[in-house]
């Protein structure tokens, strides 16, 4: 027989209602999140009945897909990301001052570094979770009675608004702590409806690194002290690939961990999770994050390409010494090409992370940083020249720029990701320059290119690994397609280079010349769109054809149903 104290405890679970609200983060993986899939887990395994409600950028609807199954009882935790901040804090917001919603909390790197500006402008929001997301929700939403009129303001490990008084209480940090691999699977209640094949897991939470453009590291010396990295037990993770890959059929597992190998002290994990995947005779790929120094040991990363590694990710960031230094990431470049060069003997596709422009570049850093990715034929990785190096509040970086007086301490929230002045006046015009051309005059054409090339390079490399004989019926088509795509790097590279120039000697753009490469680009891009096509309508026909092709991201932003 249940006593009091349980029934009471009972009867407030199955009266609240938990709905955890966010953006997709990436275009190239899953559009669910770790973070709130992880967090709906735990607190379904505590009796609470959760939703997970998933958004998309300037969808019409994302109102409706919150009010979706809401009642009085109902508390939204939301995380928020750089990207979809403002149309995501607007929604609620109002939601809010309408009285639709009642309760409303942040979590998520975003919302933790920058706290004390959100809850400063955003008189309407209850709270942020700061410290270990899944144990601080727990501690919040237990302490907080039936109607949702009172909880814990002293509940360690967030900052809270009273609703009565409006006042903050000051943040303490929890001293419990849930090891990452004692918590249950993340709920996986998006992927279940997402017709791909491809799915985000993590082995570890938590970097060894310290680069100043990063929030991992800052977030774990903030949460995690002690233990700047946490693992999951490897035979954990088999076991969540396995269920994923019999139960939901996904084959392609992208890990989202900072660094998938960190040095020698990771190889008996590693070599673990991978004969572990023999082992169960587990038919799957995976994507993974590498540090280039110490580069992973030739024994690990031969049994990581045995049991299905197509993709790896390498984050060069600049190759200027002086940049370097800026973002606290050394990298001589020839250990990229030395790296890349191992990885194409496998057969292994090469992603990279890169930033070209930063508030300290010179002209002649850009004109480097365009030869490089010419040099390694990832011109057309637009994104990581359109976008600069961004803000993480508390940063080495950005002490730098408020240091060098180019960023305002007082910035707020909404203002510090970009809000910084370039050294360089001549970059900051040829940066406005590029963007403007790219984003504004090019549109959509300038993403379709980078995102025909880079997903082709994925979809060559499972073909040419696992598809080899059906593969070699498509060779001239695809090097039709390469053939493409060197001829549109080509048309940026030569633009880049030229307005660059002008930049340099303080000339005006031609415009004839920028009509041109517009012309130019868009044409190639249309043929580029078409031949991409007509290889997916080969290979769609093939047998598992269709399953091919449902490994390779669609780069759209809403979800894929």
């Amino acid at each position: 027989m249940l006593t009091f104290y349980e029934y009471f405890f009972m009867a407030k679970k199955r009266k609240i209602r938990i709905k955890l609200v966010f953006f997709r983060t990436l275009f190239s993986q899953s559009g669910a999140s770790l973070t709130m899939g992880y967090l709906a887990s735990f607190l379904r395994k505590f009796g609470y009945k959760v939703d997970l409600c998933f958004l998309e950028k300037d969808n019409l609807h994302n109102a409706e897909r919150i009010l979706n199954n809401l009642t009085e009882n109902t508390i939204i935790i939301a995380k928020p990301n750089f990207k979809d901040f403002k149309e995501l804090l607007q929604l609620l917001s109002g939601l809010k001052e309408f009285g639709k919603i009642k309760r409303v909390f942040l979590c998520g790197p975003f919302s933790s570094l920058n706290s004390k500006s959100i809850l400063k402008k955003s008189k309407w929001l209850d709270g942020i979770i700061l410290d270990q997301i899944e144990l601080t929700s727990l501690n919040l939403i237990e302490s907080m009675n039936p109607e949702l009129s009172e909880w814990n303001f002293n509940c360690l490990g967030g900052i809270w608004r009273d609703p009565n008084t409006c006042k903050l209480t000051n943040y303490i940090s929890t001293i419990e702590s849930i090891h990452f691999k004692e918590l249950p699977f993340p709920a996986r209640d998006i992927e279940k409806i997402e017709k791909v094949s491809y799915i985000n897991i993590e082995s570890s939470r938590g970097c060894l690194m310290n680069c100043s453009f990063c929030h991992v590291a800052l977030i774990a010396r903030n949460t995690r002290p002690k233990n700047k990295i946490e693992f999951r037990d490897p035979i954990q993770v088999v076991d969540e690939i396995e269920y994923l890959n019999k139960k939901l059929k996904k084959t392609l597992f992208i890990f989202n961990d900072s660094c998938f190998w960190t040095s020698s002290a990771d190889n008996d994990r590693v070599l673990q999770i991978c004969s572990e995947i023999k082992r169960r005779k587990l038919n799957i790929k995976m994507y993974v994050y590498l540090r280039l120094k110490p580069f992973i040991e030739k024994n690990v990363l031969k049994a990581l390409v045995e049991v299905g590694l197509v993709r790896v990710f390498l984050g060069v960031e600049n190759i200027s010494e002086r940049t370097q230094i800026i973002y606290e990431k050394v990298i001589e470049q020839e250990i990229f090409f030395e790296a890349r060069k191992i990885l194409e003997n496998y057969n292994v596709n090469v992603h990279l992370g890169y930033m070209v422009f930063d508030p300290f570049s010179t002209l002649e850093d850009i004109l480097n940083s365009f030869m490089f990715l010419d040099r390694i034929e990832k011109i057309f990785r637009l994104g990581v020249i359109l976008e600069p190096v961004r803000v993480i509040p508390g940063s080495s970086l950005h002490k730098k720029l408020v240091e060098s007086g180019l960023i305002s301490e007082k910035l707020s929230y909404d203002k510090l990701t970009y809000g910084y002045k370039f050294k360089n006046k001549e970059v900051e015009n040829f940066f406005k320059y590029l963007r403007k051309i790219f984003t504004k005059k090019l549109g959509h054409e300038s993403y379709q290119f980078e995102y025909y090339s880079t997903s082709f390079g994925v979809l060559k490399t499972i073909l040419e690994r696992f598809h080899r004989d059906s593969s070699k019926n498509i060779k001239s088509e695809s090097e039709f397609f390469l053939n493409l795509r060197k001829a549109g790097m080509g048309i940026i590279f030569d633009f880049l280079v030229y307005s660059l120039d002008c930049y340099r000697e303080g000339k005006k753009v031609s415009k004839a010349e920028e009509n041109r490469f517009i012309f130019q680009l868009k044409e190639v891009n249309q043929k580029v769109k078409i031949q991409y096509g007509y290889i997916v309508s080969i290979v769609e026909k093939w047998k598992g054809g269709e399953g091919i092709l449902k490994e390779i991201y669609t780069g759209l932003e809403r979800l894929n149903k």
